[in-house]
C-alpha cells in the first residue's frame, strides 16, 4: 500500500533517477519518472493537435449510441423491466457486493442485491436504501415533489456503473458487438496514432485528441468495467487505476518543476498540494514570463485546451510563485488522459476504497474527482 499522506510526494533531483516512495509493510519501493519532453517531442505533440480527429467508423457510433441512450433514466414504475437492471441481476456476487460496500449510500445496488436468489433473506433485511427505490417506484412520476427528482438523478448514477459493467450483454441484445464493433477498432486506431492511455508522455497525450473525447470517455468507463469484472472487486479496480493517476499527476508537475530549476536558480519540491518553493525567489515579472513562455507549459496548455476548451481555466494569471504551483496541480490533472480519469468522475465515494489501502491526505481524491467533474462540463460528450 503506498503511503501519501507525507506532505512531500517526492524530491527528485533528476528525471530517469530512481525516487523512493514508502511502501506498507514492504519498506522503500523505487519508480522512475520519465524524462521530460524534448523538443522534438514538442514539435511532434503539435504536429498531433493540428490534425482533424478521427472518423467513427458506423458499427462504432451504434454502440455509444446504444450506451449513451441507457444513461437515460428509466421508467421507474417498471424498473424491473429495464435492460440494465435485468441484465445485472447476471453479474458475479463479489462484484456487486464490492459496490455495496463501496458506496451504502447508493440505493441501486442494494435494490439489485434484494432481487438476488443468492442472497439470503436475513442479509437481504440489512440492505440500506431500499425505501428510496420504493418511493420512485410506488409515486406516479407527476407526482414527484423537487425531493424524487433528486433523488432519481442519485440513484441513476449508481444505476450507470451498473450500465458499463453490464454493456457487453446489452449490446448483443440490440445486435452489437461491444469487442468487435467498438473497443478493438478503439484500440487499433490508438496504436496507429501512437498513443496509448497509460503512457504519461506529451506526444502520447496530444495524440489522444485525435479521438474524439466522448468516445475516449466511454472507453475509459467500459475498460474499467472489465477490469473490476476481472478482478471481482470495484475497490480494486479503484486503487490500481488511481495509483497510475498520482505517478502521472505527479510525472507532469514534476516536468514543471525541472523546467523553473533549469530556469532559475531555485529549489522546488512537488507536494500533495503542487509545487513548493524550497529555497531561492522568483519575483513577479520572471514567474509571469514563465508560465508564459516556457515552451513546454505552452504544449501542456494546448494539450488541456483541446480536449476541454477553455484555455483560460488553465491560464490564469500569475503574480507569484505560488500561482505557478496552483496552476501546475490542476493543469497536470488536465494531462491523465480522460481514458483514465473519467472512470473515476463516476465514482464520487472513491475515498471510502482507496483511503485504507492507499495512505493518502484526507480529501485528496474528493479535490481530484471535483476537478475531473469541472473538466467533464467543459469537454464536448457528443459525437
Amino acid at each position: 500500500m503506498i503511503n501519501m499522506s507525507e506532505e512531500h510526494i517526492a524530491d527528485v533531483t533528476e528525471p530517469g533517477q530512481a525516487e523512493a516512495l514508502d511502501i506498507k509493510g514492504l519498506g522503500r519501493v523505487m519508480f522512475v519518472f520519465l524524462q521530460p519532453p524534448s523538443p522534438q517531442a514538442i514539435v511532434e505533440a503539435d504536429k498531433a493537435l493540428a490534425l482533424r480527429p478521427m472518423e467513427p467508423q458506423e458499427r462504432m457510433r451504434q454502440v455509444y449510441q446504444l450506451l449513451t441512450d441507457y444513461e437515460a433514466e428509466p421508467d421507474w414504475q417498471n424498473i424491473d423491466q429495464d435492460p440494465v437492471i435485468r441484465e445485472s441481476l447476471n453479474l458475479p456476487l463479489p462484484l456487486l457486493l464490492s459496490l455495496y460496500q463501496n458506496n451504502r449510500m447508493q440505493p441501486i445496488i442494494a435494490y439489485v442485491l434484494s432481487k438476488r436468489p443468492d442472497v439470503p433473506e436475513t442479509e437481504k433485511g440489512k440492505l440500506e436504501g431500499l425505501d428510496f427505490i420504493a418511493n420512485l417506484t410506488q409515486k406516479p412520476k407527476d407526482q414527484w415533489r423537487e425531493y424524487e427528482r433528486a433523488q432519481s438523478q442519485l440513484i441513476n448514477s449508481g444505476r450507470k456503473e451498473l450500465l458499463y459493467l453490464t454493456a457487453d450483454k446489452l449490446c448483443r441484445g440490440n445486435g452489437l458487438d461491444l469487442e468487435a464493433d467498438f473497443l478493438s477498432p478503439i484500440k487499433l486506431a490508438e496504436m496507429k496514432l501512437g498513443y496509448d492511455p497509460h503512457m504519461g508522455t506529451l506526444e502520447s497525450r496530444a495524440a489522444s485528441t485525435r479521438i474524439p473525447f466522448a468516445l475516449r470517455s466511454l472507453v475509459g468507463r467500459l475498460r474499467f468495467a472489465r477490469q473490476a469484472i476481472a478482478q471481482g472487486s470495484i475497490n480494486s479496480a479503484l486503487i490500481q487505476e488511481f495509483q497510475y493517476i498520482f505517478t502521472t499527476h505527479t510525472h507532469f508537475m514534476n516536468i514543471v518543476r525541472l523546467e523553473l530549476e533549469k530556469k532559475f536558480p531555485i529549489k522546488v519540491s512537488v507536494t500533495n498540494e503542487g509545487l513548493v518553493l524550497e529555497e531561492g525567489e522568483i519575483d513577479e515579472t520572471a514567474a509571469k514570463e514563465f508560465w508564459d513562455t516556457n515552451e513546454i507549459v505552452q504544449a501542456m496548455l494546448r494539450i488541456a485546451e483541446a480536449d476541454y476548451g477553455a484555455r483560460t481555466i488553465f491560464h490564469k494569471p500569475v503574480a507569484k510563485f505560488s500561482d505557478i504551483g496552483h496552476h501546475a496541480y490542476h493543469l497536470a490533472i488536465a494531462m491523465v488522459d480522460p481514458a483514465i480519469s473519467e472512470a473515476l468522475v463516476d465514482c464520487p465515494m472513491i475515498e471510502t476504497a482507496v483511503i485504507h489501502a492507499l495512505h493518502i491526505p484526507e480529501r485528496k481524491l474528493y479535490r481530484y474527482n471535483q476537478h475531473l467533474l469541472l473538466l467533464r462540463g467543459l469537454a464536448r460528450m457528443t459525437l
